[in-house]
């Protein structure tokens, strides 16, 4: 054969390919470049297989097609060549991810999997006397109140409950919320019971609701703990700035069409200080959403991913992963859009939690397992799936390429 050599690429690629595509990108500059002719398709299947690095000679160099793809690889960093040792193949310490496909109670992830909880969202209560048209949706899609049939979260519960998330290594952040907090006349003993724990306490208000609670609000002073007050509209904003007096407390404003996004724009010009973030939600707002939130493939180019993003890709979802919720009537959550995996008034919390670690889980629900993102060669440098995913019943909320 005439003059063979070997032909590599980088460990910093990351390589996929699906069906008729295939994907390489650099993690380092963070370009990529996405490939369809099928003898291309090929070569790289066979880099794959052969831990990055293929031996070639000059007639496959001068094939049209390959030629055009390894000078793009070469002009861009993505590989090289390297000198034919007879007997001597050169290494590439590619990237590779090992899963195990199946766990059982004596696996170590049963044992140690409350050191994968990070983030517990706690329902206090349940009842309210408001009747808010995004009450049965939005608390699905972001962290927001919602009611049910369960007025309060039972009290010796809840003491063993912190008990055991004392044990928790990795838990950092609990999420308070209700149906209505400010009718909850324990809310105060509750979060005060919670600076035991060490963790961010993040207690969320509806606006609606807090117009009579103020005088409280600006008294919290709880050590490492957020207030954040969240607006569906901007009736009450002029009326609880007035009165509000505590600089730890956060706005969230909840966007559902352009007209809102104007309404705060025009506020955000009185108010150059405040401490804010914009919170997208779905309701019957689709054109709206396809419009502003929607993703395509240019985005790609601003999304700059790391190997190790790639691979957490590959095997979870990290906007689901690791987190639990747990309602106001004990029942547990992995994911608020899911049936629940268990209740702290017939077992512990670890015992519930077993019961998150299965294939369908959301907290592995990666897009190589939904339609139609797992006939997408970018399945896997796109953002994780979404509640806001879940709510629609829609996985690909872009305008990408299959």
């Amino acid at each position: 054969m005439k003059n063979l050599k070997y032909f590599y690429i980088e460990p910093y690629v990351y390589i996929n390919y699906v069906k008729h595509k295939a994907i390489l990108y650099n993690t380092l500059s963070h370009k990529y470049f996405i490939f369809d002719n099928p003898d291309v398709i090929n070569f790289i299947k066979d880099l794959k297989l052969n831990n990055y690095v293929y031996e070639v000679n000059d007639d496959t160099i001068n094939k049209t097609e390959l030629t055009h793809f390894i000078k793009t690889m070469l002009d861009n960093y993505f590989g090289d060549f390297v000198k034919h040792v007879p007997g001597i193949k050169p290494f590439v310490f590619s990237p590779h991810i090992v899963i195990k496909e199946k766990y059982d109670e004596q696996d170590f992830i049963y044992e140690k999997i409350t050191d994968q909880v990070y983030e517990v969202t706690l329902f206090l209560n349940g009842n309210c006397e408001f009747n808010c048209q995004h009450c049965g949706t939005a608390y699905r899609q972001i962290n927001t109140c919602t009611k049910n049939e369960s007025n309060i979260f039972d009290y010796n519960i809840f003491l063993k409950l912190l008990q055991q998330l004392n044990g928790f290594r990795q838990f950092s952040y609990i999420n308070i919320l209700g149906g209505n907090l400010t009718k909850f006349n324990l809310l105060q003993n509750y979060v005060s019971l919670l600076e035991k724990l060490n963790a961010k306490k993040i207690i969320y208000f509806n606006a609606i609701q807090c117009i009579e609670y103020i005088e409280i609000l600006n008294s919290m002073n709880y050590k490492n703990t957020i207030i954040i007050i969240q607006f569906y509209d901007l009736h009450n904003f002029e009326i609880i700035m007035e009165k509000l007096k505590n600089n730890a407390i956060k706005f969230e404003f909840i966007i559902k069409d352009m007209n809102d996004l104007q309404k705060i724009d025009e506020l955000l010009n009185h108010y150059h200080q405040l401490n804010y973030s914009l919170k997208p939600i779905y309701q019957n707002n689709m054109k709206f959403l396809q419009e502003y939130i929607f993703t395509d493939e240019n985005d790609f180019y601003e999304n700059e991913l790391n190997l190790n993003d790639i691979k957490r890709n590959l095997v979870l979802d990290s906007n689901f992963f690791g987190k639990i919720f747990i309602t106001s009537n004990c029942d547990v959550y992995e994911n608020l859009n899911r049936m629940p995996i268990g209740n702290l008034t017939k077992e512990t919390l670890k015992e519930s939690l077993a019961n998150a670690v299965h294939e369908n889980s959301s907290w592995f629900l990666t897009r190589s397992k939904v339609e139609p993102c797992c006939n997408c060669v970018l399945n896997t440098l796109c953002p994780p799936v979404s509640n806001l995913e879940l709510v629609l019943d829609k996985m690909n909320l872009c305008h990408g390429t299959n």
